[in-house]
């Protein structure tokens, strides 16, 4: 079975959005989620090297990377789960990936809008959460 890594560029500081991100890390605990933090004085392109370095499919938020609804970010987690692959999604720090990804580098948006590092953190945690609600069947999603 593939696991699921959460990557960040430092720590989450803002308490309310520490609470938050709590409530689904709670949730998901369970599951083979796998949440790391790296420190916050890694130079961008150490962070991206680290990352790279990894087994496993990389996935990094990045304002500029596709869409996906609910339903086929669930179909990408069970393909990675079915797979027995590892997925690394790779959140930047505070303000981006500074032009160190690559055309060959995934990227994936959550908005078309901008939002900090850590509310991103907590959208992909539930949108993970969400993932795993919907191969399951539950009512949490409603079309």
């Amino acid at each position: 079975m593939g696991r699921i890594v959460l990557h960040h560029h430092g720590r989450l500081k803002e308490k309310s959005i520490v609470v938050l991100y709590s409530i689904y890390e709670q949730r998901l605990k369970s599951r083979s989620i796998k949440i790391e933090f790296h420190s916050e004085k890694l130079e961008i392109q150490e962070y991206y090297d680290q990352i790279c370095a990894l087994d496993g499919e990389k996935i990094f938020l990045d304002e500029r990377g596709a869409f996906k609804s609910s339903f086929e970010f669930a179909d990408m987690i069970k393909i990675s789960t079915l797979e027995s692959k590892n997925i690394h999604f790779c959140i930047g720090p505070f303000d981006g990936w500074q032009g160190v990804l690559t055309d060959n580098d995934l990227k994936l948006s959550l908005s078309p809008m901008t939002m900090t590092h850590e509310f991103t953190a907590v959208l992909l945690l539930e949108q993970i959460y969400r993932a795993f609600e919907i191969l399951r069947g539950s009512n949490y999603h409603k079309d």
